[in-house]
């Protein structure tokens, strides 16, 4: 399979890592015997572009003729042929059916292709040494699959169309003998053969690369730093995580930000789909990396864009997924805006790029999905007892972690949602101290503004001489 990671100078990124195990997909309940619709397609908010309308599963919304599936097809030599445009109704006739429709490209060019049942279906593009090299496994029943703008060169091309199979689970050498009833037995292992066949209807088109892309809008390929998309501060991108493994990767000069510029990027949600944003610098070195939740919103907040010595101003953005969505486009944004003087830098999500909180000292910070933040209090010369206080302002539930020469020292999490977590901890003489901040795994996730601070706490030793 033609690997889909993204690899920026030897950087692997995200749910596009080829060693990374996808999600498991959740099925849904067969489906009756009744024609079904999707849901509503919501309208479009400051976070999410329109997207394509509803249609009846089983009948693309489409017009043409529907050319009729030609048995035998069920391998690449005997592949019915597809000249894109097309639409074709097919059936599969059991759960071991797999449906193969060719077409030939004879310049580098962009497919699109959408199947729909009422069935559970995967679908996949193959090149022409029969490697998958774009797959749409959605999962349910009455699930569209599908890819939106795969880029191919010139050759031949197959689509195959397959139903969802659960896989037989191994047996053990050990194992005792199944005592399931000989009735039970079409209930395990296999999925058991349909008893009618489920048909479906495949549409698929052609278009030819252009030799430009329309500013903010994604054009493929681009899952490289050579082939990024142009991404500008203040202005939206839109694109597709288009197939499993799709990663997009969008270029941003940071060139005449001053040093008190923030960035805060924005990615719309998409039905189905769990994000991860990925930030980098020009030579491939990651600054932060958030993963979000299913179906949410993600943000980084507060990027300080730092460019190192004869390094190029610019970063690379990479979206990614560990499910795709060929229907429904998304939207990344990216803000800058001026810091005030007690506001969080980030990236801080770990030791190495800590930021510094002194004694007194109050920061302004902000939390989202897949964020952890990291702070360091300084080595003083003498011993301090020290009040670490950790106040959200929106209702998140805060977990803080206080840390003396890298080893765990306590933890504290005490007030649930919307409290204010605070701890006296004794700071030894020479050492530095990190505190990290992230959300309770055990409550649902609430972002928003916190504010951490350290004070002198009562009965803090006073020190043995006037400094």
């Amino acid at each position: 399979m033609r690997q889909l990671a993204l690899v920026v100078l030897g950087v692997c990124v995200g749910a596009g890592c080829k060693s990374k195990t996808a999600a498991p997909v959740k099925r849904t309940r067969p489906a009756p015997a009744v024609e079904y619709v999707t849901q509503p397609t919501p309208a479009a908010g400051p976070n999410q572009p329109a997207a394509t309308p509803a249609v009846p599963v089983g009948k693309l919304a489409a017009t043409g003729v529907r050319a009729a599936e030609a048995e035998p097809n069920n391998d690449p030599k005997s592949a019915q042929g597809l000249a894109a445009p097309m639409l074709v109704a097919g059936a599969l006739s059991d759960a071991t059916d797999v449906d193969m429709y060719a077409f030939t490209v004879d310049k580098p060019s962009v497919v699109a292709f959408t199947a729909v049942s009422a069935g559970d279906l995967v679908v996949e593009l193959r090149d022409g040494a029969g490697t998958s090299v774009a797959k749409s496994d959605r999962g349910g029943n009455a699930v569209a699959e599908g890819v939106p703008n795969f880029p191919v060169a010139k050759g031949r091309y197959v689509i195959a169309v397959k139903a969802f199979r659960k896989a037989e689970p191994a047996k053990s050498k050990t194992a005792k003998p199944s005592k399931t009833k000989p009735a039970e037995t079409a209930a395990v292992g296999v999925s058991a053969p349909p008893a009618s066949a489920v048909p479906y209807e495949l549409q698929a088109t052609l278009t030819a690369t252009g030799a430009t892309a329309t500013t903010g809008v994604e054009l493929e390929p681009n899952l490289d730093a050579g082939t990024a998309n142009d991404l500008f501060i203040g202005e939206a991108a839109t694109g597709y995580l288009g197939w499993t493994g799709d990663v997009d990767v969008w270029k941003l000069s940071v060139e005449g930000l001053a040093a008190r510029n923030a960035l805060d990027f924005e990615l719309s949600a998409v039905e189905g789909v769990t994000p991860t944003i990925t930030i980098l610098d020009a030579v491939g070195r990651p600054l932060a990396q958030r993963a979000g939740s299913k179906g949410r919103m993600l943000a980084i907040r507060n990027v300080v864009p730092v460019v190192g010595t004869n390094v190029p101003p610019f970063f690379f953005v990479a979206v990614s997924a560990e499910r795709s969505n060929p229907q429904l486009a998304y939207r990344l944004s990216v803000v800058a805006r001026v810091l005030g003087g007690n506001e969080e830098l980030e990236p801080n999500d770990g030791n190495l790029t800590a930021q510094p909180l002194q004694l007194g000292q109050k920061i302004a910070a902000s939390w989202q999905l897949g964020d952890a933040d990291s702070f360091v209090i300084a080595a003083e010369p003498i011993s301090r007892r020290v009040t670490i206080s950790i106040t959200p302002a929106q209702g998140a539930d805060l977990v803080g972690e206080v840390l003396v020469a890298n080893q765990a020292v306590v933890e504290f999490n005490h007030h649930g949602n919307g409290g204010s977590e605070t701890v006296d901890v004794d700071l030894p003489a020479g050492a530095e101290t990190f505190v990290h901040v992230h959300g309770n795994p055990k409550r649902k996730p609430v972002e928003g503004p916190y504010e951490i601070a350290v004070e002198l706490a009562h009965g803090d030793p006073m020190p043995t001489e006037q400094r």
